[in-house]
């Protein structure tokens, strides 16, 4: 997953899985890389950073949110909801 700034600080110095590694970016961002088993649980962390986190791999995951981000804009978007 890749973090802007805003998201980067919030990673940064923290472990949050014992497989990660971090790579720092250009422009203040981050790369955080790690191995997880379930990637239900890896959509829902994801989600928790919003619009600062952006799936680099797996492409499931990836897709996974987009599902997810449609479902959003079908409730919320244009006066629904």
């Amino acid at each position: 997953m890749d973090f802007d700034v805003c998201g980067a600080d919030d990673v940064r110095g923290r472990q949050w899985h014992v497989s990660q590694r971090l790579d720092p970016l250009p422009g203040g961002m981050l790369r955080l890389t790690m191995r997880l088993n379930s990637i239900e649980e890896a959509e829902m962390w994801v989600m928790g950073f919003g619009t600062h986190a952006t799936v680099v791999r797996p492409n499931g995951l990836a897709e996974r949110l987009r599902k997810t981000g449609e479902e959003f804009v079908k409730r919320y978007g244009e006066g629904g909801g």
